[in-house]
C-alpha cells in the first residue's frame, strides 16, 4: 500500500470516529458531523484514481464492484436491526414509521430524499437516531451511479483522443464550481439543503481534483492534523453554521491529501488506519448501537465504553465475514453484471417516465407504501410483546380502512381509519394533537366512518404563518370525501393557542357552508407550562381571549379536555396523563369518552 493510500486510510478512520462522537453527543461535538464530508472527498479521489489508472472502463463491472462493496453489509445490518427493533424493542409511534421508511428508502439508495421530505427529521437535533445516517450512503450510491455513467460516456467518446485527461479535468472543475455555488446558496429542498446531492457533488469533485492535480512540495501531515482538529473543535465551541464547518473539514482534508504525506508508522497512526479499514462497517453499526444503548445506565462514561466496544466488535465481525468475503470475484459475476445492466436500464426508464410524463406514479407508490406500513404494523403488533406499547397511541392500531381517497403527502395527509357507514362521517383535522384523540373518537363514534387529516396550527395561530394554498387542498379533499354523507362532523384538534379571529373565521365559515358540525378541542397546557406559575397564568389569559373568539361562532361545539381530565390535580398526577409531557397516553385519551359522547350524532 502506498503512502498516499495510508493517508486516505488514516483520514477514513479519523472521519468515522468524528461521526461517532457527534452522534454520541451532538451538543458537545456539534461540528464533528463533518466526518461524512471527508468521506465524500475520499470517495471522489479513490474512484477517480481507480478508473483513470486503467486503459478501459466497463460500466457493469464498475457497478458490480460498488454493489458488492455496499449492499451485502448494508442488507445484513438492516436485517439484524429490523428483527430486533420490530420484534423486541419498545418503540415509540413515530419511530415505527421512521424506521419502516428508512429501511425501504435506504435499500433503494434514496434515504436522503426521504429525510429531506420529512420536516421532523432534520439532522441537527438531539433526536438523531436509528438509520438517519444512511442519508450519506444514499448520496454515495447516487454519486456512483452518475459518475459511472459519465466515465462510460467519456471513455466511449474520448478514450483515443489526446485530450482525454484535459476534457475530464474541465468537466470535474466545472462540476466543482457549479455544485459549490449551489452549496453556498440559501437552502432549498432537493437542491441545496443538507441532504441534497447537488450541493454535495463539489466534495466528490474536489477529491477528483486532488488526484488530478498532485503537488510535490510536502507539508508536515501531523501539524496539519493538529491544526484541523483544533479548528473543528473550536468550531464546535462557537456553534457555527454547518456549512462553515463543512468548508473547514473539506479544505483541510484536501490540503492533507495533496500537500502532505503521512509516512510514519506510530501506534497513534496505526490506530486510525485500523478504524479506516473497518470504517464502513463501523459507520453502519454505530448509530444503531447508540440508539439502542444510549440510556443503558445512569453512568455516561460507562455507556460510552459499552457502546464503543460493542460497535467495534460487530464492525470487526461484519468486516471479516461479509465485507472481505463479498469483495472477491465469484464465478457468477458474469451473470450478475447482466442482471445489473437490466435492472439499471429498467429503473432509469421508469424513473425518467415517472418524473417527466406520469408523476402520479411516484405519488401512488408512496401511498401504497404507507398502506403496506399499516399492514406491517398489524403484524408487528401481534409479535412484539412490549408492555409499554399498550400505553401509547399508535394511530395505525386504529387503521382498518384502505381506499382511493387516501393521500399521504405530509402537509395534506388524509388517512381513512374506519369505513362502515354510508351516512355518517367523522373527520379529524389536526396535527399530533389530532392523532392523540383518535382512540377516544374511534370508540365514541362506533357506527361512523372515520378519517384523520393533517391540519397545521399555522392556519389559526397569530404568530405562525404557512402556505395558504395548502388550506384549499385540505378543504377540497374534505369536500370530495364528505359529499356522499348525510351527517358530517369535523373535529379540529391542534397544538398551540393565541388564535387569529380572521384565520379561524376562514376555516369555520367554509365548514359551515358544507353543512358540517364543527367540534373544536381546545388544547391543554403541557407539563412544562403546568408546573410553571408564570407560564400557566399566561396560558389562562390566552385561553380566555381565545374562547371569546370561538364563542362568536354559533354552530361551533367547544370541548375543553383540560377541564375534563385534570383541572385541579397536582403535578405528579398531571404528568401521568401524558406520554411525553404533551400527548395523551392511550388510557388518558379513552378517559375522555364521556366528554365526546355529549356531542354524538
Amino acid at each position: 500500500m502506498t503512502n498516499k493510500n495510508y493517508d486516505l486510510e488514516f483520514l477514513r478512520g479519523l472521519s468515522v470516529l468524528l461521526v461517532f462522537f457527534f452522534h454520541f453527543n451532538t451538543d458537545l461535538f456539534n461540528s464533528f458531523f463533518v466526518g461524512v464530508d471527508i468521506f465524500f472527498l475520499i470517495s471522489g479521489y479513490v474512484i477517480t484514481a481507480s478508473i483513470l489508472r486503467k486503459d478501459k472502463f466497463n460500466l457493469s463491472s464498475f457497478y458490480l464492484r460498488r454493489f458488492k462493496r455496499i449492499y451485502p453489509n448494508l442488507l445484513f445490518i438492516i436485517f439484524v436491526f429490523a428483527v430486533i427493533f420490530f420484534a423486541f424493542y419498545d418503540f415509540l409511534p413515530h419511530e415505527f414509521d421512521q424506521n419502516f421508511f428508512s429501511i425501504i428508502f435506504s435499500i433503494f439508495g434514496i434515504s436522503n430524499i426521504f429525510y429531506s421530505l420529512n420536516p421532523n427529521l432534520f439532522y441537527f437535533t438531539d433526536d438523531i437516531r436509528w438509520l438517519i445516517h444512511t442519508w450519506s450512503l444514499s448520496i454515495e450510491i447516487q454519486y456512483y451511479f452518475l459518475i459511472g455513467l459519465f466515465f462510460y460516456i467519456h471513455f466511449k467518446l474520448f478514450r483515443l483522443n489526446a485530450n482525454f485527461i484535459i476534457y475530464f479535468k474541465i468537466f470535474i472543475i466545472t462540476l466543482f464550481i457549479v455544485s459549490f455555488v449551489i452549496f453556498i446558496l440559501p437552502e432549498k429542498k432537493f437542491i441545496s439543503d443538507y441532504y441534497s446531492l447537488p450541493a454535495r457533488l463539489w466534495e466528490f469533485a474536489l477529491g477528483s481534483i486532488a488526484y488530478l492535480f498532485p503537488y510535490k512540495k510536502k507539508l508536515n501531515f501531523n501539524y496539519l492534523l493538529v491544526v484541523f482538529l483544533a479548528s473543528i473543535s473550536f468550531a464546535s465551541y462557537l456553534s457555527l453554521t454547518y456549512k462553515f464547518d463543512i468548508l473547514i473539514a473539506v479544505f483541510f482534508s484536501y490540503t492533507m491529501i495533496v500537500f502532505s504525506e503521512n509516512s510514519n508508522n506510530y501506534n497513534f497512526t496505526n490506530f486510525f488506519k485500523f478504524f479506516g479499514k473497518i470504517s464502513y462497517s463501523f459507520y453502519l453499526w454505530h448509530l444503531i448501537i447508540i440508539s439502542f444503548f444510549f440510556n443503558l445506565t445512569e453512568f455516561y462514561i460507562f455507556n460510552f465504553i459499552i457502546i464503543f466496544l460493542l460497535t467495534l466488535f460487530l464492525s470487526v465481525l461484519t468486516f471479516n465475514f461479509i465485507e472481505i468475503k463479498f469483495n472477491k470475484n465469484f464465478i457468477y459475476d458474469h451473470y450478475f453484471k447482466k442482471s445489473i445492466n437490466l435492472i439499471l436500464v429498467s429503473a432509469s426508464v421508469l424513473l425518467l417516465y415517472s418524473l417527466t410524463i406520469n408523476q402520479t406514479i411516484i405519488i401512488k407508490s408512496f401511498n401504497s407504501l404507507n398502506k403496506y406500513a399499516t399492514n406491517f404494523f398489524h403484524v408487528v403488533d401481534k409479535v412484539n410483546s412490549q408492555t409499554n406499547k399498550f400505553k401509547r397511541i399508535f394511530v395505525k392500531k386504529f387503521d382498518h380502512c384502505e381506499n382511493e381517497q387516501e393521500s399521504f403527502k405530509w402537509y395534506t395527509r388524509v388517512n381513512c381509519l374506519k369505513e362502515n357507514s354510508n351516512s355518517k362521517l367523522v373527520y379529524i383535522l389536526g396535527d399530533s394533537y389530532g392523532d392523540h384523540i383518535v382512540p377516544v373518537v374511534s370508540k365514541t363514534f362506533l357506527d361512523s366512518d372515520l378519517y384523520l387529516a393533517r391540519l397545521d396550527n399555522c392556519y389559526i395561530i397569530k404568530s405562525v404563518k404557512c402556505d395558504r394554498d395548502r388550506i384549499n387542498q385540505i378543504f377540497n379533499q374534505y369536500l370530495k370525501i364528505s359529499k356522499k354523507y348525510d351527517e358530517k362532523i369535523v373535529i379540529i384538534s391542534l397544538y398551540g393557542n393565541d388564535y387569529s379571529q380572521k384565520n379561524i373565521s376562514q376555516i369555520l365559515n367554509k365548514l359551515e357552508a358544507l353543512n358540517t358540525v364543527v367540534i373544536f378541542v381546545y388544547p391543554h397546557p403541557s407539563v412544562n407550562v403546568y408546573k410553571n406559575e408564570k407560564k400557566i397564568n399566561k396560558y389562562y389569559l390566552t385561553k380566555k381571549n381565545d374562547l371569546k373568539i370561538l364563542k362568536n361562532f354559533n354552530n361551533l361545539i367547544l370541548l375543553d379536555t383540560f377541564e375534563s381530565i385534570c383541572l385541579d390535580c397536582n403535578l405528579d398526577k398531571y404528568k401521568q396523563i401524558f406520554l411525553d409531557g404533551h400527548h395523551f397516553s392511550l388510557n388518558s385519551s379513552l378517559s375522555l369518552i364521556e366528554l365526546f359522547r355529549k356531542v354524538n350524532f
